[in-house]
């Protein structure tokens, strides 16, 4: 089982990154969190903001989890802060003039396996 942050639009197009707990160039990889960002609508419009609302998650966590040490860190970081996490994806919305807001959740679900960046990921 993994851990799964959620942004929720409307819509059903869904894109899966991970975000390496506390990760840094030369740090090897912890348990990953993954993020589902999930599109407004499959419209051209809608998944551009979706990648750039991608953009600015992993941004703004990466920055966040550099002084974090390890998994549990992170889920606590997240659990603690999921509304200035919502206020950065609305923001980034905005920015976009998106026209709607965001829902977000922290779940534990099972996920299949996937490849980023070049490193596995095994289901679970």
């Amino acid at each position: 089982m993994k851990y799964v942050l959620s942004f929720f639009g409307i819509g059903l197009v869904v894109l899966a990154i991970c975000l390496f707990a506390g990760q840094k160039k030369d740090v090897s990889l912890q348990q990953p969190i993954r993020i589902h960002v999930v599109a407004n609508s499959s419209s051209t419009f809608d998944e551009e903001v979706k990648y750039f609302v991608k953009d600015v998650v992993v941004e703004y966590l990466n920055s966040e989890f550099s002084n974090l040490k390890g998994s549990e860190e992170v889920l606590d970081y997240l659990e603690e802060n999921i509304p200035k996490l919502q206020d950065v994806v609305d923001l980034a919305l905005k920015e976009k003039k998106a026209g709607y807001s965001s829902s977000i959740s922290l779940l534990k679900e099972r996920m299949p396996a996937r490849v980023y960046d070049g490193h596995v990921f095994e289901e679970g």
